[in-house]
Parts: structure tokens; C-alpha cells; sequence
């Protein structure tokens, strides 16, 4: 049976850090113009893999995400679209308040819903 490589593949490009391990990925930085085409590279190879492998689920950790502009959203709208097409459901863990208030804005927060906060005993 295959499965993932154990090890934890990061990749560092014009801003933004993507660290995948197994069906998990962790942003750090910005998602722009600039970076977006990187996760979407990487997105697109761990939903391959996924497929492959018959997982059906890929979390992309965004607690780390400093900044998401327009074409940061359209990448991960893309990585959406080739995860039903694989699928594969993605989801955005950990979403800081400036991504869900984008997300709100532009009325697609269904599309990416927020986990609900943590219960306080």
C-alpha cells in the first residue's frame, strides 16, 4: 500500500511557506499574486496523492496566514474546485480573523466554513 512520505516537505517561495505532511498543509506568510501559483502547486501534487491513496480529506492549517489579497482567494477557490474534482474535501483549519472577514466579505464563507471556537468548561 502506499502512502505518504513520512518526512515533512516544506517549500519557501517569494513569501510564503507551505509545509506539507501527509493530507495536512500549514501556511506561513502572505497568499497573494506572487504566492498564490505556490500553493497551488503544492495543493494540486498532495490532492494527487490523496486520490491516489483514497483519502478524502485535505486541511490547509491557515493560522499562520499573515495576509490573503484577492488572488490569494481565487488560488484557494481553484484548490476547491481540483479537490471536488478529485474527491477530496478541503477545508481551511484555524482560519485567522482577517480570512474569515474576507471570506465573509465576498460572500463565499459557506464555500470555507470557520470550526466553530473551543468550548470554555
Amino acid at each position: 500500500m502506499e502512502t505518504f512520505d513520512t518526512r515533512t516537505m516544506a517549500r519557501i517561495e517569494r513569501g510564503i511557506r507551505v509545509i506539507a505532511d501527509g493530507a495536512h498543509l500549514a501556511l506561513h506568510g502572505d497568499l497573494d499574486l506572487d504566492t498564490a501559483p505556490v500553493l497551488l502547486d503544492v495543493v494540486f501534487d498532495r490532492l494527487a496523492a490523496c486520490a491516489r491513496l483514497g483519502m478524502t480529506r485535505l486541511e490547509i492549517d491557515c493560522a499562520a496566514l499573515d495576509f490573503c489579497d484577492s488572488s490569494g482567494l481565487a488560488a484557494l477557490l481553484l484548490a476547491r474546485q481540483r479537490a471536488e474534482q478529485f474527491s477530496v474535501r478541503l477545508s481551511l483549519g484555524r482560519q485567522p480573523e482577517h480570512l474569515r472577514h474576507l471570506l465573509a466579505l465576498t460572500g463565499i464563507s459557506a464555500v470555507f466554513p470557520a470550526e466553530p471556537p473551543p468550548r470554555v468548561p
